[in-house]
């Protein structure tokens, strides 16, 4: 069976000749791996089943400092801790009020550009296009969480329009992505458990 073959079977509640499995590593435990291995080999060792792939980001996405990171929304990540995610150091809608939002564009012409060499390079795995920070989690980096969870219970039809715009976003990613040869799309939005 191929990765993809495990994956897909797993996914069917079949049993794979061996269980899929995918280990993502934290840059510290990317050192640990590349100082004991002598280089970026040990991730062939790993051999992960499921290959992720992702869209292009915007042109906002820069590194601001050595330790500021601002994504495709400008929601800057102060990665001097966290070096894998960031914390979030500004707050892009501090009032509840969506008309200055300014949405990345989800069909610009350069999102998937190298989408099918990120395809390829998973040949024989299954392939999953992340959207990284979607819904829930896109929505307290722009209001912050706990702005966001006061919305919630205060201005609910404030959260609706928020995630509505999020969710209008994601769509539009997730259907230029399945018109190449991916098997799933992904959302890992965090709601509070890991």
């Amino acid at each position: 069976m191929t990765d993809r073959e495990r994956v897909t079977a797993a996914l069917r509640h079949q049993q794979p000749d061996r269980t899929p499995y995918v280990i993502v590593l934290t840059k510290r435990a990317q050192a640990a791996m590349r100082d004991w291995y002598g280089s970026d080999d040990y991730q062939q060792l790993i051999h992960n089943s499921i290959h992720k792939v992702t869209a292009r980001p915007g042109p906002k996405a820069q590194w601001l400092s050595d330790t500021v990171f601002q994504d495709e929304w400008g929601v800057h990540w102060d990665r001097s801790i966290d070096r894998d995610i960031g914390n979030v150091c500004n707050r892009l809608l501090p009032e509840r009020d969506l008309s200055n939002l300014e949405v990345p564009d989800p069909r610009a012409p350069d999102k998937f550009a190298d989408f099918a060499d990120q395809i390829a390079a998973g040949h024989g795995r299954f392939i999953r296009f992340s959207i990284s920070f979607a819904l829930f989690e896109r929505a307290w980096t722009l209001r912050g969480m706990e702005n966001l969870l006061l919305d919630m219970v205060e201005a609910p039809g404030f959260v609706d329009e928020l995630l509505d715009v999020l969710t209008d976003y994601a769509v539009a990613l997730a259907e230029q992505a399945v018109q190449h040869d991916i098997d799933a799309v992904h959302l890992p939005d965090d709601w509070g458990s890991q």
